[in-house]
């Protein structure tokens, strides 16, 4: 069941240029967007269990976003180009998703470059592209385990040391998370080769070739730093009644030192990714295609 709505306005001015006798073309764009979101949140009926939507906790939030791009090509000779363009790019964020410190996910911010040649050969039977690319994504949020692993964690911490007298009321609510998702960044570099042929009038033939280095970087920051002063905070608070030993009522075994333990190499688990691939992106890749047109007849 949902209810939601979107409005955007956009504005857009981009530029062409020619110099040096067409030798040198150059582009230049920018943009600017506005988008307004509108839901209505879920909650379930009390009496009949069922779902449905709750009118008096709307949730609206708006989102802009100034994003560029800029590129040239210079025409060495009628066979050789050299180009190279810049860009950058902006995405809504996942509005369901909460992270520590921040609440809605910040917009995810892209900036990428490229830079190349093109050659056209053969009085145009083959072309080829020959580029260098990198890429910089910024302020992705990812679910992962935090609901569980830190949010329910602190928030069973806090309750039980409120019981116990070692919070107030105030720094017990102060210190609450609603929590169930976190931030990372992406970085990635590579080359890519593509070349068209056209053998004859009706066949062409098309291949692309690519290396690619996509890693994760900053996976959780905010997460561990918001851990290193909880734990402080928490150990300071139960150090008169035995601070790593302090149980939190579910046996011998639930200490807050094994809670603190079970969190942290979570967090360490995660972090461990950092510099390293991401998932489901591969270092090779590799396409070819032919196509045929039948210039008469039936076909």
């Amino acid at each position: 069941i949902n209810s939601s709505k979107q409005t955007q306005d956009t504005i857009l001015g981009a530029l062409q240029s020619f110099f040096l006798e067409e030798r040198l073309v150059t582009t230049f764009g920018v943009r600017r967007d506005r988008l307004d979101y509108r839901t209505l949140p879920t909650v379930r009926n009390a009496v009949t269990g069922r779902l449905e939507l709750d009118p008096t906790d709307r949730f609206e939030r708006s989102f802009s976003a100034n994003t560029l791009s800029a590129g040239a090509v210079y025409h060495l000779t009628p066979q050789l180009s050299l180009f190279g363009n810049l860009s950058s790019s902006r995405t809504l964020p996942n509005v369901n998703q909460r992270i520590i410190g921040l609440g809605i996910p910040p917009m995810p911010e892209g900036e990428g470059t490229d830079v190349g040649i093109k050659l056209d050969l053969f009085g145009g039977r083959l072309y080829a592209t020959l580029d260098y690319y990198t890429t910089h994504l910024s302020n992705t949020s990812e679910w992962g385990n935090i609901n569980a692993s830190v949010t329910s964690l602190n928030n069973r911490i806090l309750a039980r040391m409120r019981a116990d007298g070692l919070v107030t009321a105030a720094e017990e609510q102060a210190n609450l998370l609603d929590a169930n998702g976190y931030l990372e960044s992406r970085e990635s570099s590579g080359w890519e080769l593509e070349v068209v042929a056209n053998p004859t009038e009706s066949w062409r033939l098309s291949a692309n070739f690519s290396i690619n280095k996509v890693v994760k970087q900053g996976i959780m920051s905010e997460v561990a730093a918001w851990s290193d002063e909880a734990t402080g905070f928490w150990l300071e608070r139960a150090a008169s009644m035995g601070g790593a030993g302090y149980l939190l009522g579910g046996g011998d075994w639930d200490t807050l030192g094994n809670n603190i333990g079970w969190m942290t190499d979570y967090i360490s688990q995660e972090v461990a990714f950092n510099g390293r691939r991401a998932r489901g992106e591969r270092d090779f890749g590799a396409s070819l295609y032919t196509n045929y047109r039948i210039r008469s007849g039936g076909l």
